[in-house]
């Protein structure tokens, strides 16, 4: 082999060998020396660590971080700002890189580097020059159209359990709290979409309850948090085992499934405990407490409108029996002169009767007259009429 070609593999190998680990330039490290994703979507937050490492921290030194990026400068940003110290005596200096990609960011893809210069902070000692030195973050982005849903699951325990209880009169059943640290490696906010026990007695002999939730938080894109399902059991204190499935779709995630140990304790047991609570329950669960509900409320306005009627007629049967007394009492402080007034009055009106009984009267005899007069007319006319008839 020619050493032409030699020396061509060997600075290949060379070149996969700085592109595989950390970056580390006279005493400087970058690690990791790249920021990449191809998930990336309109309008997503995606950030990563990256740690700059020093071999002999003895004194300040100032970084200085510059974005080369061809049509994504304006997007970086980072958690120290872009010029920033190294303090003394720490190895490990993290920053966080992120990136806020526009809404109306082109698709395609974007590559480049940041690059990293750090110097001391301080004028170089008497005789001596300053160095500065340097390494680069290699970028590698890939906004595109499509949404992509994925997730990885990093761990997973259960918190002790207290058991169901009776409030009021619905049965409470004991929430589980099952703890999932959750990647979201998808380019929009998601999370597992359901979350599925079976049960087993300790011995793992017998299934006692198959329970599932898919009322689960979802995690903003390229975030890793700690989320919570609750479950609802019915069962009472024990140790029991619990094997699980956390779903992705209709597909079990990677790393979704497993059996964990579960400890039931009676009510009241554990400090701070928060037991399941209305909205917790199913909606067939919910029923029997809304018609309950019904029933109380119907009967606290039947309550009501009675109380409202009784005190309404109380008040009404003040007033008229404020009223007669008032009137009462008027009656008997009337003045002397009111009296006389009344007492004129009904002798005018006495009168006045009078008065038309004697215009009635003297009618009545005029009428009385008037036929005794037409009757002597009649009786002449009749004695008339005979003496006529009686002459030959």
């Amino acid at each position: 082999m020619d050493s032409g070609r030699l020396i061509k593999i060997s600075f290949f190998v060379l070149l996969i060998f700085f592109c595989l680990s950390e970056i580390a330039w006279g005493g400087f490290g970058i690690s990791p020396p790249y920021f990449v994703n191809k998930n990336l979507a309109r309008g997503s937050h995606y950030e990563s660590k990256i740690i700059l490492v020093r071999d002999d921290p003895v004194e300040d030194w100032k970084a200085e971080i510059e974005v080369q990026v061809t049509g994504a400068e304006s997007w970086f940003s980072i958690d120290k700002g872009r010029s920033f110290i190294l303090p003394k005596g720490e190895k490990q200096i993290p920053i966080i890189v992120k990136i806020d990609i526009p809404k109306e960011a082109p698709f395609g893809s974007y590559e480049g580097f940041l690059r990293v210069r750090v110097s001391p902070v301080g004028p170089p000692e008497g005789g001596t020059v300053a160095i500065a030195l340097g390494g680069r973050i290699e970028v590698d982005l890939k906004v595109g159209e499509q949404e992509i849903f994925d997730f990885k699951v990093w761990g997973v325990k259960i918190r002790d359990t207290e058991e169901g209880h009776r409030s009021w009169w619905f049965y409470l059943p004991g929430k589980i709290r099952f703890l999932m640290k959750i990647e979201n490696t998808g380019n929009f906010k998601a999370g597992p979409t359901k979350v599925q026990f079976d049960i087993y007695n300790e011995k793992e002999t017998e299934l006692l309850e198959s329970i599932e939730t898919e009322n689960i938080e979802k995690i903003e894109p390229f975030e890793t948090k700690e989320i919570t399902a609750n479950l609802l059991t019915k069962l009472g204190p024990g140790n029991y085992w619990v094997k699980f499935k956390i779903f992705k779709g209709e597909e079990v995630a990677q790393n979704g499934e497993g059996k964990l140990n579960l400890n039931i304790v009676p009510y009241g047991t554990i400090p701070g405990y928060k037991d399941a609570d209305f909205f917790d329950l199913t909606v067939k669960e919910q029923l029997p407490v809304f018609i309950g509900a019904f029933i109380i409320l119907v009967l606290i306005v039947f309550i009501l409108v009675k109380i409202i009627l009784f005190i309404i007629k109380i008040r009404r049967d003040r007033k008229i029996k404020k009223f007669e007394e008032s009137e009462k009492t008027e009656e008997f402080e009337r003045p002397a002169e009111i009296i006389e007034e009344r007492i004129e009055k009904k002798e005018c009106i006495k009168e006045e009767a009078e008065k038309v009984n004697e215009i009635k009267r003297s009618k009545k005899q005029m009428r009385e007259g008037k036929k005794i007069k037409k009757k002597k007319k009649i009786r002449v006319s009749k004695k008339n009429k005979k003496a006529k008839k009686s002459k030959p």
